[in-house]
């Protein structure tokens, strides 16, 4: 009995704790507002008059039951109408109360959440195609090509032609000479044509297709013509003759070679230095020697110089006469456009004027080889007494044995005429200037020199593409000798 009665109290002790607690939360909330409703809505019954039976039973299980007495406060609450309000009047603008800005609280870090491990899933892998990426353009010093090709030069050459395969094997033998004393040289592949332009263009292409990275050649200026206008020259190509009507291929085609045109040109300029104003032009009436005497004569012309008369020659009867016609110009220098043959015959009716001229009167010594240190020089193939006090220019591979260029690179096995020589000469260098190719940037513009067995080479870039200028030595006849002049 004791005990139950002590659970009873126990029971009611907790039970008046709770209400209590939950009474005073609920007065915590409504705490400002319960006065105000009280003073604008107070009760009009008595509280005497209410009090019923079943109102005093409801009274009394309110005062047990706090929850049902805010129950019956919140009905009464939400049933009352609302209250008028009271206007405000006063003199001075309410000011409103300055409010403390809120204070920024740091809220305490949560307890880490554990999540469980992820399972890994089976993904097909998907190709995602590249995206280039474009750099900025930036403009750039000249450099040499980016793409990495295995530098070939291709040597291209009528060595199949009839009429001209001879010439065309000995400025092979001479390329091939170069190609055996250069170092770092690149490989070399022959290819052989038979002389015609139809058959250089072929033989070009095949080039290309071989991965050519400098092609050297063709040699005659009917082929050299048709690879310019052709417009298939896509690499560095030295031709070794003068495209008729100008380069067309531009920068890619370097123009070089023996052309009389040149040698014409350079006579005038030495004989222009020597002070000489006034030329008289002495030529044949072929193709070739017109061609040098117009070239002589522009040049003379476009220095100061003035051709006083131009003289053609297309026989033994006309040679006679031109004692008579010599003598009755007045002129400082003659200008003598012939082969060696020719210029033999020629040379006694000129008179004591100076006379200068082109390589094609040198016929050559038609040497073996290059007399060894200590050697005497063999006699040369014939006496020049015929042509005493020609002077002329050529090159210092016929000329200066002893030229540092001349030094270096073997002779050819078997005698060769002046002509010949030359081509072999021709071979030389095409090399050497070939490998300068082949090592040089496409953009460059600088120019670039060697000191050639042809004579002194200047790689120069022009308004039409680009050209190995030569200058040549100067040598003379005198007492039956050639001398080579300094």
């Amino acid at each position: 009995m004791s005990f139950a009665f002590s659970d009873h109290r126990l029971q009611c002790s907790i039970r008046h704790a709770l209400y209590g607690s939950l009474a005073v939360v609920a007065m915590s909330f409504l705490g400002a507002s319960l006065p105000a409703f009280a003073q604008s809505h107070p009760a009009t019954t008595p509280k005497a008059e209410r009090t019923t039976e079943a109102g005093g039973a409801e009274n009394a299980g309110n005062a047990d039951n706090p929850i049902k007495a805010l129950q019956n406060l919140f009905e009464r609450m939400r049933s009352a109408p609302p209250a008028e309000p009271k206007p405000v009047t006063s003199a001075v603008p309410p000011t409103a109360p300055p409010v403390a800005p809120p204070t920024a609280t740091t809220p305490a870090p949560a307890a880490p959440i554990p999540t469980p491990s992820p399972t890994p899933l089976a993904v097909e892998p998907v190709a995602v195609p590249a995206v280039p990426v474009v750099a900025p353009s930036v403009p750039a010093a000249p450099v040499a090509s980016t793409t990495e090709r295995t530098p070939l030069l291709v040597l291209l050459m009528p060595t199949k032609s009839a009429l001209l395969g001879r010439a065309a094997d000995i400025a092979r033998q001479g390329f091939m000479a170069a190609h055996g004393v250069e170092p770092n040289k690149p490989p070399v592949k022959l290819i052989e044509t038979d002389g015609t332009p139809e058959d250089a263009l072929r033989g070009y292409r095949e080039a290309l297709a071989q991965g050519a990275t400098v092609v050297v050649g063709p040699l005659t200026r009917g082929e050299v013509t048709a690879l310019a206008k052709s417009g298939l020259v896509k690499v560095p190509t030295l031709v070794l003759n003068q495209p008729e009507g100008g380069n067309a291929a531009g920068n890619q085609l370097v123009v070089f070679g023996l052309a009389v045109e040149n040698e014409a040109r350079e006579a005038a300029r030495v004989a222009h230095g020597n002070a000489a104003r006034a030329a008289v032009v002495v030529t044949l009436n072929t193709a070739l020697q017109k061609r040098a005497a117009q070239s002589f004569t522009d040049e003379w012309r476009a220095r100061g110089g003035s051709v006083v008369e131009t003289i053609e020659l297309s026989g033994p009867a006309a040679y006679a006469r031109l004692r008579g016609q010599l003598a009755k110009i007045e002129a400082d220098i003659v200008f003598l456009s012939a082969d060696a043959d020719k210029a033999r015959l020629i040379r006694p009716y000129l008179g004591t004027r100076p006379i200068i001229s082109t390589s094609q009167v040198f016929a050559g010594h038609a040497r073996a080889k290059r007399p060894a240190e200590g050697e005497e020089a063999p006699a040369p193939r014939a006496a020049f007494h015929d042509l005493n006090g020609i002077r002329f220019v050529d090159m210092p591979w016929l000329h200066q044995p002893d030229h540092a260029a001349s030094i270096i690179y073997p002779r050819a096995e078997k005698a060769l005429s002046g002509e010949l020589d030359r081509l072999y000469a021709l071979g030389i260098d095409a090399l050497r200037v070939g490998v300068l190719l082949s090592r040089r940037a496409d953009n460059a513009t600088d120019e670039a020199t060697l000191d050639g067995v042809t004579g002194k080479l200047t790689l120069k870039r022009q308004a039409r593409g680009q050209v190995v200028e030569r200058a040549p030595i100067q040598a003379s006849f005198r007492d039956g000798a050639v001398v080579a002049t300094p």
